[in-house]
């Protein structure tokens, strides 16, 4: 983060959530091997856990836009720089930018996933059309839900702490059910612009948390709810989370509760409907890389 190259008005707070004051801990070890006014370092008193540790990184802040960084993941030497062209103004929407898989887990998961040919194709594309934004819609985060994770998503934090930050029950997808509040709330705008590399498979989520499809599933069906105008539909809430914990199965070898019945699974409608859903896909995938 401290290489962050063309922009320099920033700071980063290292938020602590490991409460020994005994002793000097490797973290803080690390703080101060560094030279610079634009680290600040806090530690908590008592442990307050993942998700009030990520409110308390908002609560701290200083700047008017705030982002966050988990420690398995990180940011490319322009991301501030690319990020400042989508923030100018004083608006209070959602800026997302893309990111990239690190490559040593694109080695990993093709190993267990040959299907992942079509993500590098993906990658191909995005590099291709870089630099292209479009509005953030309730759409656009049904169908592509997991791209609304904490990484690169850089909130204003008056709006941030207006919303009461994130939800603790909602847990292990409160990054999710957030920003989908937040969207609604204040608009967003996506920048198709590589910016950040993510270690999918530390992601606590996978490890912990096999409640995420099914309140994937949950949030998907409260945007219908949301959103009845809108042509979203039930089926294809359904076939997504199909999707989700089938490809999760394969890859991370996880033995996934599907509460869809196999009959339902295997029937002639829902096999037609989830190639149909998989073409509409494309088409908007597409749509959204050129305007």
């Amino acid at each position: 983060m401290l290489a962050q190259k063309d922009f320099d008005d920033y700071e980063i707070i290292v938020v602590d959530d490991d409460p020994i004051f005994d002793t000097n801990t490797e973290t803080e070890q690390l703080i101060n091997s560094y030279s610079t006014n634009k680290l600040l370092y806090y530690k908590n008193k008592k442990n307050l856990k993942m998700v009030a540790n990520w409110n308390q990184c908002f609560l701290l802040s200083r700047g008017k836009y705030v982002t966050m960084l988990h420690d398995d993941d990180y940011f490319h030497e322009k991301f501030l720089k690319a990020a400042s062209k989508v923030l100018k103004g004083s608006r209070l929407f959602l800026a997302k930018l893309n990111y990239s898989y690190s490559t040593e887990e694109m080695k990993q998961k093709f190993e267990f996933n040959p299907s992942f040919v079509k993500s590098v194709v993906k990658r191909i594309l995005n590099s291709v059309f870089q630099n292209i934004r479009h509005k953030i819609t309730p759409e656009s985060i049904f169908h592509s839900l997991f791209q609304f994770s904490t990484l690169t998503a850089i909130y204003n934090r008056i709006g941030f702490l207006e919303l009461g930050g994130y939800k603790e029950d909602t847990f292990p997808s409160c990054d999710h059910y957030f920003n989908y509040e937040y969207v609604k709330k204040y608009g967003g705008i996506y920048l198709n612009k590589i910016v950040a590399t993510y270690r999918y498979f530390n992601n606590a989520s996978f490890i912990v948390g096999k409640a995420f499809p099914i309140q994937s599933l949950e949030l998907r069906r409260q945007i219908i709810s949301d959103f009845p105008k809108s042509k979203l539909k039930e089926k294809e809430a359904e076939i997504i989370y199909f999707n989700y914990i089938d490809n999760v199965k394969k890859v991370f070898n996880l033995d996934v509760e599907n509460i869809l019945s196999k009959d339902y699974i295997e029937s002639k409608e829902f096999k037609r409907a989830r190639k149909k859903l998989k073409t509409k896909q494309m088409i908007l995938k597409a749509i959204r890389l050129l305007i």
